[in-house]
């Protein structure tokens, strides 16, 4: 056989189809823009089907629609036995601040009048000290002193109870008392002359009668709703004999 020339035995290279736009590019450059168009796939966004919320609604079983009904009302009937509860606290937690409120209003009102004519005879003591001779004697330090009963100091520590503005007031009444009969002492220790006693003294013992004139109708109101409450008396035992 003869020798045959180098690349004999092998076909000729196929001409690669020419496409739009490849006329002016090179054979090689074709080839490579057609194998870059075939590896790289346009990108498309794939996902689950989408389902409306109707027919989501009628797929689901009447066991599961049961059984969420069940469920909302054990919730709504736990949510109102809570709420009724907590009424119910609320009910009895203002039923007990009353009662003691009236206890206390039953224990400080007999001592508010008894202050209150205390205060009347010190009043008048005070307006004989304008016309004293100069032979006579002064009203002693015990005799123009008004007396605080222990009640007052026993019971602040609850008289929330009748709320802030009685609470505010028992607390003044305290604080003027006692501004009186400092007051009063320092007229006998210092050598006060007994005719000016009363310009000194006369608006304390005001600012006291003004204390004591606001807590007594308000606290007598506490008394007169015990009372309506539990009545007293024949009238009530009749009743009680006939139930």
């Amino acid at each position: 056989m003869c020798p045959q020339p180098p690349g004999a035995g092998t076909p000729p290279p196929t001409p690669l189809p020419q496409g739009e736009g490849e006329s002016l590019v090179p054979a090689g450059f074709g080839a490579l823009s057609r194998i870059r168009h075939n590896c790289v796939a346009p990108f498309t966004r794939t996902g689950p089907p989408r389902m409306s919320l109707m027919t989501w609604l009628a797929d689901q079983k009447l066991s599961d629609w049961v059984q969420g009904l069940g469920s909302l009302s054990a919730a709504g009937a736990a949510v109102g036995i809570a709420l009724r509860q907590e009424r119910l606290e609320r009910h009895r937690a203002a039923a007990a601040a009353e009662l003691r409120a009236q206890v206390l209003a039953a224990a400080i009102v007999p001592v508010l009048r008894d202050m209150q004519s205390s205060l009347r005879v010190r009043s008048g003591l005070l307006q004989t000290t304008r016309r004293l001779a100069a032979d006579e004697h002064p009203p002693n330090t015990e005799e123009l002193a008004v007396m605080l009963p222990d009640i007052f100091m026993n019971t602040i520590e609850r008289a929330d109870v009748f709320g802030a503005p009685v609470a505010a007031q028992l607390y003044t009444l305290i604080h003027r008392v006692e501004d009186y009969n400092r007051y009063v002492r320092a007229c006998r220790e210092w050598g006060v002359p007994p005719r000016q006693w009363d310009a000194s003294l006369r608006p304390k013992l005001d600012a006291i009668g003004t204390a004591v004139a606001f807590l007594e109708p308000r606290l007598s109101h506490h008394i007169d709703a015990l009372e309506a409450i539990q009545p007293t008396g024949p009238a009530a035992a009749v009743a009680a004999q006939n139930r």
